[in-house]
């Protein structure tokens, strides 16, 4: 049986709405008010889904699009909202608000894969000035932030750096400029080939995990997920320059409209899933890779093993297929929590006998060794101005005491595997967490969400977030009769 390339076709049939160009107009204008509004409005800690950063490799300050495809208000966005608030992410954007399936503005797309629409509008209206902004993309219901964004920042501009002096190594420099080899944007990663079939592209032709190869012990990587090193495209968050971004959207879009888009998924429910399609584009970049540099590097997880005449190659194809896709393979900044929950505790860092404790607990102290020596606190974190409670007024007991506490003094999802503390924790098929770890987060024990939020009201000229079309929603709008579950007693 000879190689091939599966096809598909969705099992129900797609409404078919052309991109009228009234529609196009419509939204591109709406967004560019909302762009206009945030230029004007933004001063650092408030405005509209932006914020002014620096990066190591680019001299001049960009600005962070914090983007959060969502329909409607529940308790589950209210949280996601306040964590990125409280840690000083910028009053984000929301793509698709009040939009329903058979809304003209929808183009067509489901509610699931409606954000692939959201964005791309969104990145279409920007003018080519922003093309060097950076743009994190976060489902809004199911994704909370730990950690503020001077951090994100920081760790997406090292994961790039070290990624790119990998492929230069794997490629060599000639073929990197030759096929405008690098990595720009990153997506989570995680322990399932999601929805893809396992003789897919996404599946064996990817890189693998950063992480160390015993680092669930000696079964590392065999046939239960659990064991696995994350190494598979996870879409619940994305963080990636606007221009390469806009492009990625774009064959992303022209997949998700073709007639009979190329997939290979095991999971016909899933086909339509933004997730689908950016892990069949992420398979054939690093396919094309994998060509590129004359191998066969393919590698099978789950204790599986497959023929190369069995296997999904893509057909020949003139298009380029590089987009700068990489993943976050160590989890240093975005954590999927599908099998990995069991590897994460939130831990109080500068309590080392707390920490040796969860080290034990999770059998990670025999694979690297004393835990004072294993799992130094990030330096990152030590050296960050910013502190949780910097947001707090007053000048009593207590808030004196909150403000004083940095990042090593607070409670932090910490994945002993990996050695890491992440940024954004995303709750993707393991949703009975959202109830109990929101009472363990670092405002949640400390009673002080609430207060917070009230001080951030008289800090903030805006505390709440945006549309597209240029109205903003306060936070009481959004998530005033879900207080009791952002603010638990």
């Amino acid at each position: 049986m000879g190689a091939r390339w599966i096809r598909w076709t969705s099992p129900l049939p797609r409404t078919s709405y052309p991109e009228k160009r009234f529609v196009q107009i419509l939204a591109s204008a709406a967004v560019f008010i909302v762009v206009c509004l945030a230029l004007v409005s933004f001063s650092p800690g408030q405005g509209a889904g932006y914020a002014p950063f620096h990066s190591a490799s680019v001299g001049e300050p960009r600005r962070l699009h914090f983007l959060l495809p969502s329909d409607k208000s529940d308790a589950r966005i209210c949280k996601a909202m306040f964590s990125a608030l409280v840690n000083g992410y910028p009053s984000p954007i929301l793509l698709n608000w009040g939009l329903e399936e058979s809304s003209l503005e929808m183009n067509g797309y489901d509610m699931k894969a409606g954000k692939i629409w959201g964005v791309l509008q969104y990145l279409r209206a920007l003018p080519r000035s922003a093309d060097d902004d950076l743009v994190l993309m976060s489902d809004a219901y199911d994704v909370w932030f730990q950690l503020p964004p001077d951090i994100l920042l920081a760790r997406y501009d090292a994961a790039n750096a070290r990624a790119n002096a990998r492929i230069a190594r794997e490629h060599g420099e000639v073929a990197v400029a030759a096929h405008n080899l690098a990595q720009t944007i990153i997506f989570g990663a995680e322990k399932f080939c999601w929805p893809r079939n396992h003789t897919d592209p996404a599946c064996y032709a990817v890189p693998m995990s950063t992480l160390r190869p015993d680092a669930y012990g000696p079964h590392t990587d065999s046939a239960e997920v659990k064991t696995q090193r994350p190494r598979f495209l996870n879409s619940g968050l994305i963080a990636g320059p606007v221009s390469d971004m806009r492009a990625l959207y774009e064959r992303v879009h022209e997949l998700w409209t073709a007639e009979a888009p190329v997939t290979h998924s095991d999971d016909e429910k899933a086909n339509d899933g933004d997730q689908n399609i950016f892990a069949e584009v992420y398979g054939r970049q690093e396919y094309a890779r994998q060509r590129i540099r004359g191998t066969n590097d393919w590698v099978f997880n789950f204790g599986e093993s497959h023929a190369n005449s069995t296997l999904a190659h893509p057909s020949p194809d003139d298009r380029s297929w590089e987009f700068h896709i990489g993943l976050d393979l160590d989890g240093n900044m975005f954590q999927a929590l599908n099998e990995a929950h069991m590897d994460l505790s939130f831990v109080t860092h500068a309590d080392s006998a707390q920490l040796a404790k969860f080290d034990r607990k999770h059998g990670t102290d025999t694979i690297y060794g004393p835990t004072d020596a294993s799992f130094p606190f990030p330096a990152d974190l030590e050296l960050l101005e910013r502190k949780p409670f910097d947001a707090l007024v007053g000048e009593d007991t207590e808030t004196s005491a909150l403000r004083r506490k940095g990042w090593a003094d607070v409670p932090l999802a910490t994945n002993f595997h990996a050695r890491t503390i992440p940024v954004a924790l995303h709750h993707n098929g393991y949703n009975r967490l959202l109830k109990p770890w929101w009472r363990e987060v670092w405002w949640t024990v400390f009673g002080a969400g609430s207060r917070l939020l009230r001080d951030m009201r008289n800090q903030r000229t805006q505390l709440g977030a945006w549309t597209v079309k240029g109205v903003f929603l306060s936070w009481d709008e959004l998530c005033e009769g879900f207080d009791r579950d952002v603010f638990p007693p």
